[in-house]
């Protein structure tokens, strides 16, 4: 993340910036107050510099003041103007704010920017400012600290959209008979023959139709004019064959400003697409244009001839919308032959040429045309080695030339300035003018010299014959016949010019193209009707491979949320909404319709589901590419930080939005899956988070992580994220792993932290509703440290503790780079754990507007609606977003997950009652150390009411006091930082809860910090349906109790692995589960605030690296006196190992235990210990042995011989796969016939087989004394 912003502390009040706040009437004021925190200091690359800040504060990049920022709902119809009346000013010590920037051009006035803006198709204003002025009396900085909001009706209404109002047909036209898909690449006439249509399946040729919406991509902003569902085109038919006209995919359009035509690539699609039927009866056709009426008043014998050259070859940052082509690097200098066979040579030619350089310096290209300069491109130098500057710099210039060739040829020489500066062509556009004369059998022209007001303009084409035909291709759908007079071989026609009209002439036969019927992309297109869809509102837009696990979620949200849902594919969208072409638009537009028909908030489309993964290459025909649903890109595709992909695009749905302007309206979230496998373990996944056997405490624990660079800030955010959590919201649990705060050490590969990515581990594993990142990042991790990269991504495996991930990082999730895999992504898509979801980023992004929109979301994601449910991650986002400045930045941000997924939020509280019989609403006694506490509580549900009828498990934790943390200055790079944690546990435990009530007693630790402060009791409960959380703070922890026993015994301890089957020197596998059951009269200490406390195990004899169990220990049900801990190692080597476990009671009393075992790889099943008991025997023995395989189901086969090898008894024996020791099985020592068998030595055979077909055997003997 980009340390472009500063240290953000809570302040002392709450400022409300949030939506949404109604005004209507003559004047509407509203007080505001602005709580300051401390100039901070914040850091810019090897440089720091001081800013201000209060809460919310956004910041502008250019000056890095703060800009207060507020959206406010208006009357639909009216225009205010924004003021801020009676102001309260507070001065600011020059002392403290002399290193702060850009104050010198503060003005004396505040002035008040104001942005009209749609949400839900009500208005609103976003208010922005800078809340500083110099006083202009005393020339002093002063802040603004408290105002009121005043908009006055201005009296003018507001602007309208200039788009007309939408109207949507309610059934495509695809809703029913044969259609065919057929693709154009050039702007022409085509030609079908007859028997091209009946191979086509078109069985009735002289009654076909041909509909399509023609060439040029979808305008992003959706008020633009664009066709509802396919359009019918006028066709010609012929004996044999059909004529129509077909479009590029790309288009020309008219610069007035400039007089120039520029070329558009489409950025999706290499085709345009046009819809065959001969179901609907003969269709529309090229009819015969009027000739205007009037006298000709202009003449027109020359036409603009245009000429584009444009390769996509490259793209140099993976982002934004704009490709690059030849490179100018060891081949300083390439030519581009270009040719105009009409050419007017005694007319200039125009260029447009655009070039970027990437060098330390200016660079310049220069431009010869057949060997003469004509000029040259300055491109200004680039900061390389800069990851926060522009990759390169563009350059555009028009130029003009002439030339005495229809083949000019245009040369461009870079100068290198040193072996690093290169350089890359973006375009080159070349505008002439050209004769009308017929060269080949197709002319398309346009003359941008006719057009003018009133114009008639008589045009004159030379080469024609008499078979020429010319039609006006204007409206390209509906082109029409022009009326033309030939006159020898010049063929005349007129017709009005007020516009720019364009034509295509063209002799039969000779001037057609055929268009493209053979292809993936083409063929036989199936009924469907999108059209016909209103009051979705949890809508799945899934790629074809993914459908089936798409309308599985969509069943689940219908029968499990109570969702209308629709499930629909791109192309399908495509068909109707961008005429069979691949454009981003075409989704947005689809979901505009379902926005624009609902008539109610309720019918509104709520949630987007994008089911695959997308590319910043939405074009590349790879087959690694991964563009399954498109990306909206930025048309910047230059600067890191000011390019970026962004999935709002798809839900700015009012009118007048698009690109990137507006308030997003949809909450929208997307699976970045690649392959089938991929998206059922992510459908898998979301199905599973919600089911009831995933109940536990890990629902009340929130986890922030804080970086340790630039100078603290990202600690300080995490802690100002984890004191407002906190205060606002006490039944969680905070966590809190800040870097600085833990010993650093150095490595060959550079600094590491071993412990924190230890804590990290141990709390991916326990599970948490939200893990918090703040800090540096990239795609391969977090932290320059490393304390997350994919490999510890991938060996999570916590699939029944999934929490949300919020990192407020740079580009941890860079999903739309389809040549690697992104560690945010793998959180998502990892099918044994990771995330259930991910509010994260894509790009560079600052601290600043990350820690802004952070913080909304923490504002967000705790609270409920109107009807007091909670919000799903779609509505956490979008309220999140809308709620944030405007800028970039947060476009940014994007979810990872389903956006109708609700957090596993605890739905019930759980209440205290008394503490040592005392009500809570009185006075409780201070809880002191080695005294005796005892806690009654109930049930009640979010109203308030009882909840009598609850039976389950309440799960207490007793914090000690918050200790004080100070960090250690690692990085040496700013002074130590201290912050508050609460981690030491007294007491953690399991009672019953019967009707509603329940009660638990322990005893307090001996290892108490003494002095007296208050302490905290948190709860989570479950009945196995609904679960329930609460905590209860008004209670004092400190001294030592009047009357304590003399207790000297240390705790019963009884180690095992794995189960307790497990016999000393046992086998295991390579990641094996230490069992260790733990009591004492007293209770078990798990505080470890003295030294040497602590619940420990020690592996090897290796003391460095002892494992503290205090967090792994649980209480038995009702009672404080015994319990369980339960710990999982991962990956141990194979071979024998030794353990020794020590614990404590709350008297600081400890026992330990030693353990031997051996591990065994799973690679291949092993069997060890085969024995049985009692042996010798005389009527009854038991089996037994071990293994390494715990999970697999078995089958057991065990046969007695004689010594001779006779067979007499064989057992059959199934396993389950629970543990790895198996037994007893029992034999009463008689054979297959139930006879007894005589004294002596037998041999005996156990032979296993998993259900994996994998087996083993061993031999061993027993002795029967009959």
């Amino acid at each position: 993340m980009l340390p472009l912003r500063f240290i953000r502390l809570i302040p002392l009040a709450f400022l409300t910036l949030l939506l949404p706040v109604h005004l209507s009437g003559q004047q509407i004021t509203g007080k505001r107050n602005i709580e300051w925190t401390p100039v901070q200091s914040m850091r810019l690359g090897d440089k720091e510099t001081d800013v201000f800040h209060f809460r919310h504060a956004n910041y502008k990049l250019n000056t890095l003041l703060p800009n207060y920022y507020e959206v406010l709902k208006i009357e639909n119809n009216s225009g205010y103007e924004v003021h801020i009346q009676n102001p309260v000013f507070q001065e600011a010590d020059y002392e403290l704010i002399k290193g702060v920037k850009n104050l010198e051009d503060l003005p004396s006035r505040i002035s008040v920017t104001s942005r009209t803006a749609s949400l839900h198709k009500e208005k609103y204003l976003q208010v922005s400012f800078i809340p500083l002025r110099r006083n202009p009396a005393s020339g002093k900085v002063e802040m603004l600290a408290g105002f009121d909001l005043a908009l006055i009706p201005s009296g003018r209404p507001l602007k309208s959209s200039p788009a007309l109002v939408r109207e949507y047909t309610d059934r495509s036209v695809l809703a029913n008979g044969y259609w065919v898909k057929i693709k154009v690449t050039e702007d022409g006439i085509h030609r079908l023959s007859h028997e091209q249509l009946r191979n086509l399946g078109i069985n009735d040729p002289a009654n076909v139709r041909v509909y399509g919406n023609g060439g040029g991509m979808l305008s992003m902003m959706n008020s633009d004019p664009r066709h509802d569902d396919l359009v019918e085109n006028n066709i010609v038919h012929r004996n044999d064959h059909i004529l129509f006209y077909g479009q590029s995919p790309g288009e020309w359009k008219y610069d007035s400003l400039n007089n120039f035509f520029n070329n558009t690539i489409h950025e999706y699609s290499d085709g345009t697409y046009y819809f065959l039927t001969s179901d609907l009866g003969k269709g529309n056709q090229v009819q015969d244009a009027q000739s205007p009426a009037g006298v000709v008043n202009s003449t027109s014998t020359s036409f603009d001839a245009l000429v584009h050259h444009e390769i996509e070859d490259i793209n140099l940052i993976r982002s934004g919308r704009e490709w690059y082509g030849e490179h100018f690097d060891i081949v300083t200098e390439q030519s581009f032959p270009f040719s105009f066979p009409q050419l007017d040579k005694t007319t200039g030619i125009r260029a447009r040429i655009e070039t970027v350089g990437r060098a330390n310096s200016q660079t310049s290209m220069q431009v010869s045309v057949d060997g003469n300069s004509i000029g040259s491109l300055l491109m200004a130098k680039t900061e390389i080695g800069s990851y926060t500057r522009p990759h390169a710099q563009a350059a555009s210039k028009y130029f003009t030339f002439s030339s005495a060739t229809d083949n000019p040829e245009i040369t461009l020489r870079y100068l290198k300035n040193s072996p690093s500066a290169e350089a890359w062509l973006n375009y080159i556009t070349l505008n002439a003018r050209g004769n009308l004369e017929m060269a080949d059998g197709t002319l398309i022209f346009r003359d941008r010299l006719s057009m003018g007001p009133g114009n008639i303009t008589e045009f004159t084409i030379q080469g024609a014959g008499p078979t020429t035909e010319v039609w006006d291709v204007t409206d390209p759908l509906h082109p029409q016949r022009m009326q033309t007079n030939l006159q020898g071989s010049s063929l005349k026609f007129k017709t009005g010019t007020e516009e720019i009209r364009e034509f295509v002439a063209f002799t039969p036969e000779s001037g057609y193209l055929t268009p493209i019927t053979e292809g993936e992309d083409v063929g036989p297109t199936g009924n469907q009707n999108l059209h016909a869809l209103k009051n979705k509102n949890y809508v799945v837009v899934s790629h074809p491979e993914f459908i089936r696990n798409a309308r599985t979620l969509a069943a689940y949200r219908h029968d499990h949320d109570g969702l209308d849902t629709a499930v629909v594919t791109p192309q399908q969208i495509y068909n109707e909404f961008s005429s069979g072409s691949r454009d981003v638009s075409a989704i947005r537009d689809f979901l505009k319709m379902l926005y624009d028909r609902a008539g109610t908030l309720d019918e509104m489309p709520k949630y987007v589901l994008l089911y695959g993964d997308g590319s910043y290459d939405n074009k590349g025909s790879d087959v690694n590419n991964t563009n399954f649903i498109p990306t909206y890109q930025s048309l910047n595709a230059l600067s890191p930080t000011a390019s970026f992909v962004t999935d709002d695009f798809f839900g700015l749905l009012d009118d007048g939005e698009g690109e990137s302007i507006g308030l997003v309206d949809i909450g929208i979230g997307r699976f970045p899956v690649s392959s089938p496998e991929e998206a059922l373990n992510v459908l898998n996944k979301t199905l599973s988070y919600d089911q009831k056997d995933k109940m536990g405490d890990w629902r009340n624990s929130i986890c922030f992580i804080g970086d340790d660079e630039d100078g603290n800030i990202h600690m300080r955010q995490a802690d100002e994220l984890a004191r407002y959590v906190e205060s606002n919201y006490p039944n969680f649990t905070i966590e809190k792993i800040y870097l600085d705060a833990y010993t650093q050490v150095s490595t060959p590969s550079g600094p590491r932290y071993p412990d924190v990515n230890e804590a990290i581990s141990q709390r991916i594993e326990k599970g948490a509703l939200i893990i918090n990142y703040t800090g540096h990042g990239g795609s391969l991790g977090l932290a320059h440290e490393r304390i997350i990269r994919v490999d510890d991504v991938l060996s999570w495996e916590n699939s029944e503790r999934l929490p949300l991930f919020m990192t407020a990082t740079c580009e941890f999730s860079r999903f739309d780079e389809w040549e690697a895999t992104s560690a945010g992504e793998l959180v998502l898509l990892n099918p044994n754990g990771g995330g259930i979801a991910l509010l994260t980023t894509t790009r560079l992004v600052y601290s600043g507007p990350n820690h802004a929109l952070n913080e909304h979301f923490y504002e967000y994601v705790f609270e409920k609606d109107a009807s007091n449910r909670n919000y799903r991650l779609g509505d956490i986002i979008r309220l999140t977003k809308n709620a944030t400045g405007s800028g970039i930045n947060k476009r940014n941000f994007t979810l990872l997950g389903d956006p109708a997924l609700k957090l596993a939020y605890p739905k019930h509280r759980v209440r205290v009652e008394t503490v040592n019989g005392t009500p809570v609403t009185e006075n409780i006694d201070t809880l002191k150390a080695l005294g005796k506490v005892s806690v009654s509580g109930f049930m009640e549900d979010e109203m308030g009411n009882p909840l009598n009828t609850y039976n389950g498990i309440v799960y207490p934790t007793i914090f000690d006091k918050a200790n004080s943390v100070t960090t250690l200055n690692n990085d040496d790079n700013a002074p130590p930082m201290t912050f508050f944690l609460r981690n030491r546990v007294l007491y953690k435990g399991k009672a019953s809860v019967t009707n509603g009530k329940f009660e638990f007693s322990f005893i307090v630790p001996k290892d108490i910090a003494y002095n007296f402060d208050y302490g905290k009791l948190s709860f989570y409960a479950t009945n196995g349906l609904e679960d329930a959380n609460g905590s209860f703070e008004n209670v004092v922890i400190g001294g030592t109790a009047d009357s304590v026993n003399n207790d000297v015994v240390g705790p019963a301890l009884n180690v095992f692995m794995n189960d307790q089957n497990f016999v000393f020197g046992g086998m295991t596998d390579e990641n094996p589960v230490l069992l260790a059951y733990v009591s004492d009269s007293n209770g078990i200490n798990t505080l470890g605030n003295g030294i040497g406390h602590d619940l420990t195990a020690i592996l090897d004899g290796n003391t460095n690296q002892t494992i503290v169990l205090n967090d792994y220990y649980e209480s038995d049900t009702d009672s404080y006196k015994s319990g369980k801990i339960r710990y999982s190692f991962k990956k141990l080597e194979a071979g024998p190992h030794s353990l020794k476990v020590k614990v404590w009671d709350v008297y600081n009393n400890s026992s330990e235990q030693l353990i031997d075992f051996i591990v065994r790889s799973e690679e291949d099943l092993l069997l060890d210990r085969v024995l049985n008991y009692p042996n010798p025997f005389t009527t009854h023995t038991q089996f037994f042995f071990e293994h390494n395989q715990p999970n697999a189901e078995m089958d057991v086969l065990i046969q007695v011989f004689t010594i001779s090898g006779k067979l007499v008894k064989t057992i059959d024996y199934q396993s389950t796969g629970s543990g790895y020791r198996i037994g007893p099985i029992d034999w009463d020592g008689r054979d297959d016939y139930g006879s007894k068998i005589g004294r002596g030595v037998y041999i005996y055979r156990v032979k296993v087989r998993t259900s994996l077909g994998h087996s083993a055997e061993k031999f061993e003997k027993l002795v029967i004394l009959n």
